[in-house]
């Protein structure tokens, strides 16, 4: 019982140890910024006293957010990756992509990441909506970080960076660890989820990431390997980047919408009809005898 306790507790730890390592890194880079403009102040021959640089020092860290955000990926990569290696992935059976994928799962993701987002679309012009204050701070976050722009950083933090570093922590840390405390996996991906949405920390995005996260747990699941997870991760936001400004020129009224979340309801399906054909990992190691109920197997 206390094993899993335990277990448990550690299941909660990446969560929170992403948001310390995240200020962490924040005020290293602060330091680091309110440094060198000391020093290129007195250069020029203009000092500036600490209260002139603490004034502009929001604006000098947006407008560095986003190398910011890529330095604190990496830190997440580094810390949680070697947690997750050691812990789970070193003693264990690694599979390579081939062994994952197959044109069919592979199409599979790709349907459900675009037609997520179509739904996903609906549901941002329904909060904006009936929640406008709240969709007005979204849209301000995303503009005031980047992160919707596209730009070689926010397209390596975004697209690359994020999935890698979210889906060690929530989908493989966070997940192995709640199945460790005895968790089904249904309990399992609700938490992970939750935490996911939560470390988002903004109603809007929060509640989409949940339903994101119990989707990449879905997946993580049933293919027993972060490589499905982190590709569709990287789908869904290259949609939310890209797709997104392709279809600007679409009119913002909800009957568009409409139809994009009703075509998203129908990649979907295909998805999942896509899914239930194929054959999962566990499902064909297990008939030949190599693996029993419990083991995992990694990226």
């Amino acid at each position: 019982m206390m094993k899993k306790i335990g277990n448990f507790l550690l299941a909660l730890v990446p969560a929170v140890s992403m948001i310390v390592l995240e200020l962490l890194m924040e005020v290293v880079v602060i330091l680091g910024i309110m440094f060198m403009e000391l020093i290129s102040a007195n250069a020029k021959g203009m000092p500036m006293s600490l209260t002139d640089i603490l004034n502009s020092l929001p604006q000098m860290v947006m407008d560095h957010y986003m190398l910011l955000l890529i330095m604190i990926q990496i830190s997440w990569m580094v810390g949680f990756g070697l947690w997750y290696y050691f812990g789970f992935v070193r003693k264990k059976e690694r599979l390579k992509l081939a062994q994952v994928f197959s044109v069919r799962s592979f199409s599979a993701e790709i349907c459900l990441a675009v037609g997520f987002y179509f739904i996903i679309t609906l549901y941002l012009s329904f909060a904006g909506f009936a929640f406008p204050n709240l969709m007005e701070d979204y849209n301000l976050l995303m503009e005031q970080t980047g992160i919707a722009d596209r730009t070689v950083l926010s397209t390596i933090s975004t697209i690359v960076f994020a999935p890698i570093c979210e889906e060690v922590i929530f989908r493989g840390l966070t997940y192995k660890f709640a199945r460790r405390a005895g968790l089904n996996f249904l309990l399992a991906n609700i938490l992970q989820a939750l935490l996911f949405g939560i470390i988002h920390m903004n109603w809007i995005q929060g509640t989409y990431a949940f339903c994101l996260g119990l989707l990449l747990g879905f997946v993580n699941e049933r293919y027993h390997s972060l490589y499905a997870a982190v590709l569709l991760h990287a789908l869904f936001n290259f949609c939310g980047t890209y797709l997104a400004e392709a279809l600007g020129f679409l009119p913002d009224v909800p009957g568009v919408y409409a139809g994009m979340a009703a075509v998203g309801v129908i990649l979907v399906g295909i998805s999942w009809y896509l899914l239930k054909k194929e054959k999962s990992v566990k499902m064909e190691r297990a008939a030949a005898g190599r693996i029993t109920d419990g083991d995992n197997m990694n990226f």
